[in-house]
């Protein structure tokens, strides 16, 4: 077989490689964004069951986010029924990619003591190898459990930094609660009615009803 023959065979190969993604088969990145589609109801009727059949197909060909996902639909029995033992398994593969979402997962399932011995240390460890990887659920789980003391000790040094970072991130619920700190001056914060609104307003934008309270208590003061 000369030079060129091979060149054509090797051609001929490659389209074959393709021919599957051209007749209709996504790419397991297509798939999570199609599947996600259909869990937030984006552009689509919202379906959990459409959306874990293709997260499914994607997890089954290797994509962490997908098996992140299908461990959170077992964890919360959302298009499935519950089962935290399958939880567990899809957060494991997804953890073993290093798949902040599924660190925060598993810490979940130790927090709350589901489908594995309840114990905080794990869930403490979890949670911080996930905010530690920017994951800002992660982030407000670990300023909520120091600002009350729930399996830690009570920090609020910790419980601010927390926050803090979770709020720069865009999480509303972390906002509101900056927002609170600064408005009554807790949490080994001084009070700062302007940094209290700022805040406020910035989870209010995305739709936080009580920080839209908290808003209108602190435009009635400055009246």
């Amino acid at each position: 077989m000369n030079t060129h023959e091979i060149v054509c065979l090797a051609a001929i190969f490659f389209c074959v490689l393709l021919s599957g993604t051209a007749m209709g088969e996504e790419s397991p990145e297509a798939l999570l964004q199609h599947g996600e589609m259909y869990f937030s109801g984006k552009k689509v009727k919202q379906d959990y069951k459409e959306a874990f059949k293709l997260f499914e197909k994607a997890a089954a060909r290797g994509n962490a986010q997908a098996q992140s996902k299908l461990g959170h639909m077992y964890d919360f029995g959302l298009g499935v029924e519950k089962d935290f033992g399958k939880a567990r398994e899809w957060y494991d593969k997804a953890a073993a990619q290093g798949d902040v979402a599924a660190f925060f997962g598993i810490g979940g399932l130790y927090r709350g003591g589901l489908g594995v011995e309840q114990d905080n240390d794990k869930a403490l460890k979890w949670y911080r190898r996930s905010a530690e990887g920017g994951y800002a659920d992660a982030m407000y789980e670990l300023g909520k459990m120091h600002h009350l003391g729930r399996g830690v000790k009570q920090d609020y040094r910790e419980t601010k930094k927390w926050y803090q970072m979770a709020a720069e991130q865009g999480y509303a619920e972390a906002q509101f609660e900056l927002g609170l700190m600064y408005q009554y001056g807790e949490i080994g914060t001084e009070k700062d009615l302007v940094q209290a609104g700022k805040w406020y307003d910035k989870a209010a934008e995305q739709g936080h009803a009580d920080a839209r309270e908290k808003l209108k208590e602190l435009q009635g003061k400055g009246k």
